[in-house]
């Protein structure tokens, strides 16, 4: 997993114990045996990647049509990045909440979006 933090920050490792229902978790850093714990307040997103070894841009596209992976939506960070996806968990009012990347090439297998880090949520 790629932790984003809100302010900027990201970190590279493993989780055990993530569950984006608490309010926090233990990472273990990748190449290191060494642990974080990470409060998710702090965060803007969860990356779950495929591969550390990437530049790590995934190319924001709304053209893609994937079924069955819920509702698509727009999700603008108070960054002002953009993800497209799609996510069956979204609620205003859940802590967090997962998108699927609308493509299918993306290295991110899938995103828990922090939703106060988020400017908006819109279907699309």
């Amino acid at each position: 997993m790629v932790v984003h933090f809100a302010d900027g920050r990201t970190v590279k490792g493993f989780s055990h114990d993530f569950l984006p229902t608490r309010s926090t978790f233990q990472l273990i850093l990748a190449g290191s045996d060494q642990t974080m714990e990470i409060r998710l307040e702090d965060l803007k997103a969860v990356f779950f990647v495929k591969r550390f070894d990437t530049d790590g841009v995934d190319r924001p596209r709304d053209d893609i049509e994937r079924f069955g992976l819920g509702p698509k939506v727009k999700v603008r960070f108070l960054d002002g990045e953009t993800l497209y996806g799609f996510s069956a968990s979204y609620s205003p009012d859940r802590k967090a909440f997962t998108v699927v990347p609308g493509d299918p090439d993306s290295n991110s297998q899938r995103v828990v979006v922090v939703t106060e880090a988020t400017e908006s949520v819109e279907y699309v």
